[in-house]
């Protein structure tokens, strides 16, 4: 019987490690990505800004103004008395 060359094998691990380790740093990215700009959208929703214009309604948004909205948030300003 002829041996079995392990050699062969180790490359193919190496490479299935690589791609396990990328996907879960890929993961992990797209949740923190994903918990910073639900951050950024609840800190914009409960807090006042100090000026500006309010943002508009959404049906009155255009494609990039809707983008902007859930990149940078709302705006609110301050009431006046």
């Amino acid at each position: 019987m002829a041996k079995r060359d392990s050699g062969d094998v180790k490359p193919a691990l190496n490479f299935t490690k690589r791609v396990v380790r990328l996907s879960v740093a890929a993961l992990i990215g797209a949740v923190v990505s994903v918990n910073v700009l639900a951050f950024m959208q609840a800190r914009t929703v409960t807090n006042f800004r100090e000026g500006g214009e309010r943002t508009g309604r959404p049906e009155q948004l255009s494609i990039l103004d809707r983008f902007a909205v859930i990149v940078s948030g709302v705006n609110i300003p301050r009431p006046r008395k």
